[in-house]
């Protein structure tokens, strides 16, 4: 039968799409492998670097079948405009219009700016299209249903001291006062726990082993959350 207007089309059996369910009670991306492993953005303020490519990576993986490991480095080196003093995901992509991304081989991770080396990029990396799941912050259907039509996302949060000293366990500090400073990722949900899975970028020493559990409307979790469409 034709899909209902206005709902994704469904996504044939093999593809990972068609194991997550908005409507479920729990959804863990990780479990269908297409939640790229934990890194460490170490001294360099480009958190957003690193939520950009790993949606990135895991929506190339979902629509390709192929894993690639982006060169958070390669965008740090090779423009004028990202750095180590903040940014923004939707950003990044925005220029993957035009630029081609590169992979971690061809310029490894250094954690500042440096020298562009004249090399071809050694793929296809391109953004076709991304876009918010709303205004502000998003409501958990809707990034339910963004999560399981796009693979993994990324949004922020406003990442205090508590937020820094998390070990495990559900995080709920109830503080909405400030603003966001932080970019992660949303993984997966739990309705039990009435929170998102995120993945950070501060090393597999932060949380449980990189991951973490954030309640929904916690630390405007959820604010500016954004899916990304490589080329395919």
């Amino acid at each position: 039968g034709g899909a209902a207007p206005g709902r994704p089309r469904p996504v044939p059996a093999e593809d990972p799409r068609s194991k997550c369910d908005p409507n479920a009670e729990s959804v863990d991306w990780r479990a269908h492998g297409v939640v790229p492993a934990v890194r460490d953005q170490k001294a360099c303020g480009d958190c957003y670097m690193f939520a950009a490519m790993a949606s990135y990576e895991s929506a190339y993986l979902i629509q390709t079948r192929q894993s690639v490991d982006m060169a958070e480095q390669y965008f740090l080196k090779c423009t004028r405009e990202f750095g180590c003093d903040g940014g923004w995901y939707g950003t990044v992509w925005q220029k993957m219009t035009k630029m081609n991304g590169d992979v971690e081989a061809n310029y490894p991770y250094q954690a500042r700016k440096g020298m562009c080396k004249n090399v071809t990029p050694a793929g296809n990396y391109l953004v076709v299209n991304s876009g918010y799941v709303s205004n502000g912050v998003a409501a958990p259907q809707a990034i339910k249903n963004a999560l399981c039509q796009h693979g993994v996302l990324a949004t922020a949060i406003n990442a205090t001291r508590m937020f820094t000293g998390y070990k495990s366990g559900i995080f709920n500090e109830g503080n909405n006062a400030g603003g966001v400073n932080h970019a992660i990722n949303i993984v997966g949900w739990d309705n039990s726990k009435r929170a998102w899975l995120i993945r950070n970028s501060w090393g597999t020493y932060w949380g449980e082993q990189g991951y973490g559990w954030v309640e929904w409307g916690s630390n405007l979790v959820g604010y500016g959350t954004m899916w990304v469409e490589p080329v395919k």
